[in-house]
């Protein structure tokens, strides 16, 4: 086997994400509504960091991460069977242990992260088909992020992932 036995002074790695929301829906008409919503993200996290620069000893460190996220949606129907909708949220991603504090074999963590964010449209059609008695939904989604997402590779550089740019990654200096 390859797994190496865990230490017995071994200092867990423990993580609370809550994300909490509340919405209101407003209903102008039988054909248009909208909706508006905020969300709290909270994440603790505690686990282990090395204190020296041969990571052979560590501590036990804990750090608490928030941040409020909030959106908007609105729904029209255009006729009967035919719908679009529109949405934007701020959104957040909170980071994970491993992203925190490594995985204590090849990568390093990094205590200081901040949630990812983003801003997110969406629109979505939706046509409802109906053949004989057999209803068939068909929909479309276009999604953007208009906020890159960073990935740090080492401390000399970093690529940037654009929902646009997948194909080209931008790669700059840190």
């Amino acid at each position: 086997m390859l797994t190496a036995d865990v230490p017995a002074n071994a200092i867990p790695k423990e993580t609370r994400k809550n994300i909490s929301g509340l919405s209101y829906r407003l209903m102008l008409s039988e054909k248009w509504n909208v909706s508006a919503f905020g969300k709290y993200y909270n994440q603790f996290v505690a686990g282990p960091i090395a204190t020296s620069t041969a990571e052979d000893e560590y501590v036990r460190t804990t750090r608490t991460v928030d941040a409020w996220g909030y959106g908007a949606a609105g729904t029209y129907f255009i006729t009967k069977g035919l719908q679009v909708k529109a949405s934007y949220e701020k959104a957040y991603r909170l980071p994970t242990n491993e992203e925190m504090f490594g995985d204590e074999d090849l990568e390093m963590g990094d205590i200081g992260l901040k949630p990812e964010n983003s801003d997110n449209i969406n629109l979505n059609i939706f046509v409802e088909v109906s053949v004989k008695k057999l209803v068939i939904p068909v929909a479309h989604i276009l999604r953007g992020k208009l906020l890159n997402i960073v990935f740090i590779i080492s401390k000399k550089s970093v690529i940037i992932l654009s929902p646009l740019r997948l194909m080209f990654p931008i790669m700059r200096e840190a």
